[in-house]
This record gives structure tokens, sequence and C-alpha cells, in this order.
């Protein structure tokens, strides 16, 4: 049985959103990205997690990239445009500090 792009994108979404809240990072589908940036502007995302440890950031891209989802890595959200149709796959919010 073939899995449809739609069905495998969920898939990918949901097996970084499990992995995130077994990390106990915080995290939210269909997160308004305007709330993280400097302008105030930009959609959705399909999924918002919070990194706050460098194994949490590398854990999170590995996974994402073995289920070939989109990452997005944002910092202090001030050097960002974001659209209003938001940032498709897993936008992860860069809060290590001191490495």
């Amino acid at each position: 049985m073939n899995v449809s792009a739609p069905d495998q994108a969920e898939q990918a979404l949901t097996a970084c959103q499990q992995h995130a809240e077994a990390l106990g990072m915080a995290f939210g589908r269909g997160e308004l990205l305007a709330r993280h940036t400097t302008f105030r502007i930009g959609g959705p995302a399909d999924l918002y997690v919070t990194a706050t440890t460098v194994a949490q950031l590398a854990a999170l891209v590995r996974l994402a990239n073995d289920h070939a989802a989109p990452v997005t890595i944002l910092g202090g959200g001030s050097n960002i445009l974001v659209s209003d149709a938001g940032i498709r796959g897993v936008v992860i919010n860069n809060a290590t500090r001191g490495f």
C-alpha cells in the first residue's frame, strides 16, 4: 500500500512531536510565528518546538531529516520575515545558550 505525500508529512510531524514530548520539549501545532518574530508577522508552523539544549536540537534535526520533514531553525526572530501562510514542517526555536 502506498502512502500519500500528505500522510507521510503528517507521520513525520507526529514522530517529531512524540520525540519532542518524550524529551520534555515545549511544542505546539499551528503555533503562530508572529509571536516569535520582532516584526510580529507570520502564519502558523506545522510543528513548533523549543530546543533548550544542544542534544535536543541535534536529536530533533536528525529525526526530522530521517523522516524527510522540512526543518527551519529560528534564533531570536529578528532577521526573518514569515509569510502569513506560515512555515511547513518542523520549526525549531533554538533556545540553547553557551555553546
